[in-house]
């Protein structure tokens, strides 16, 4: 390829990321703001200073991606691309221009974006990269003439036993989706349950409903739409719910475009924008916040939490977690009345209404280690990314890409150990492998890695 379309590819994704974050800043964020502000405790106000710095860290940010973008056939460069329009850019946005947010907070989601991004390059570019992913998922498992009817059959059970716990509800209206997860919540799901609630509802339900639409296997994948309406009936969970619709049009699209995955990623950023475009419009024309909403605890809300638990655990007399509310809660109590989650917004006063700050990614390294977070937690996720994006490689396009997408949605709003349990990481991994050797031949295959071309 000549070096005049490649540089024209670059332009191209470095315009999407423009237009988005301009989207965000202009037209998403004084909406939402002028909107929530008495929910969120924020508003939205221009500081030149702010604002400065976030286009001097955007340009950073986007050279460090762009560099590893020459090659979006990899699905290293496809990760690193959804990281950018999902974590970074509303990151940068919401620092610039929400007012309780000083302007040194930055250097924190700073350190540890830039490192996780050049992390991630050197292991897109090394040969022979980290631990065999064979070694850690591919054992010999049991064979089964229909190992995808037993994997459905029994997600499927543990799914009913779980509507079953509930009361087996049905939701059908999305206004009733908050009084339902308040009585999920007063009404406790023993712990374990829990678990695997999440996990089926979150991971391992849109998997396979894309796996099987993606395979043509159209029954399956409506099994996995239904039970996916009832687990949503049980927490009203709508984000569960865009799960669906996103797979959908994500195996569509890679139908339609074959194996063009830059063009895959191109339309995965423009349809982003419209997204952010729409959810404002419709607000402004029809005065309809559930687009907004969604949005906005998608994009705003969890930069947000991330900023808000620098400047609390900032504070000499709020110490760190160190895991006290994670994989050592069952050794050592959190010094936080009711959690962390709670305790940062509403101190020991919280209640059953009470919404729950919780965080993942650098919000998460910072509540636990602080400075130290920042610079420990990208190694652990690109890591797992890492190992994740391996495993994946020769994997069809619809469910390799909304595989990475999954695991990078449910990072944003977990713990990290949570993440690789109820965030589905190992099973996704174990099901997929337990899967892969036994799917027919005829699965569309993705560029083997030693055969990639430019783009």
């Amino acid at each position: 390829m000549s070096k005049i379309k490649i540089y024209l590819r670059i332009i191209i994704i470095l315009a999407t990321y423009v237009c988005y974050f301009a989207f965000l800043n202009h037209y998403l964020l004084p909406v939402y703001y002028r909107v929530y502000s008495y929910i969120t405790a924020a508003n939205y106000q221009f500081s030149e200073a702010k604002f400065s710095i976030s286009v001097l860290c955007f340009a950073w940010f986007s050279c460090l991606v762009v560099f590893h973008l020459r090659n979006l056939d990899n699905l290293f460069s496809i990760l690193m691309n959804l990281i950018m329009v999902l974590c970074i850019i509303p990151m940068l946005s919401i620092y610039a221009y929400i007012d309780y947010i000083d302007a040194g907070n930055i250097i924190f989601p700073f350190v540890f974006w830039s490192l996780m991004l050049l992390l991630l390059g050197y292991y897109k570019g090394k040969k022979n990269r980290q631990i065999n992913t064979r070694k850690l998922f591919k054992f010999d498992y049991p064979k089964f003439e229909k190992p995808e009817t037993l994997v459905l059959v029994l997600c499927g059970f543990a799914a009913l036993v779980c509507w079953a716990w509930a009361g087996f509800p049905i939701l059908t209206t999305l206004s009733d989706a908050i009084e339902t997860r308040l009585q999920l919540r007063m009404n406790s799901m023993p712990t374990m349950l829990a678990y695997v609630f999440m996990i089926l509802g979150g991971v391992m339900f849109p998997y396979l409903f894309v796996r099987f639409f993606s395979e043509k296997k159209i029954i399956f994948s409506i099994i996995c739409l239904i039970v996916g309406l009832l687990l949503f009936s049980v927490n009203g969970m709508k984000t569960w719910l865009f799960l669906y619709l996103f797979g959908f049009l994500l195996s569509i699209l890679c139908f339609a475009l074959k194996k063009k995955r830059f063009l895959i990623s191109i339309c995965i950023n423009v349809g982003i924008i419209i997204v952010t475009f729409a959810c404002a419009h419709v607000y402004l024309t029809t005065k309809n916040v559930t687009l907004l909403s969604q949005f906005g605890r998608v994009v705003c809300i969890p930069n947000a939490i991330g900023f808000r638990s620098i400047i609390f655990f900032s504070g000499s007399e709020n110490p760190f977690l160190f895991l006290r509310e994670s994989i050592l809660r069952f050794f050592f109590e959190t010094p936080y009345p009711g959690g962390s989650d709670f305790y940062l917004d509403y101190g020991a006063e919280s209640t059953i209404n009470s919404a729950r700050a919780n965080n993942g990614l650098w919000g998460d390294a910072f509540r636990n280690f602080g400075l130290i977070g920042m610079v420990l937690y990208p190694f652990m996720f690109a890591k797992v990314f890492s190992i994740l994006v391996d495993d994946l490689d020769e994997t069809n396009n619809a469910l390799a890409i909304f595989a990475i997408f999954l695991v990078v949605w449910n990072a944003v709003n977990v713990s990290f150990f949570t993440w690789l349990l109820t965030g589905g990481v190992i099973v996704l991994l174990l099901v997929h492998n337990f899967l892969k050797p036994q799917r027919k031949a005829n699965i569309n295959v993705s560029f083997q890695r030693q055969n990639n071309e430019y783009f």
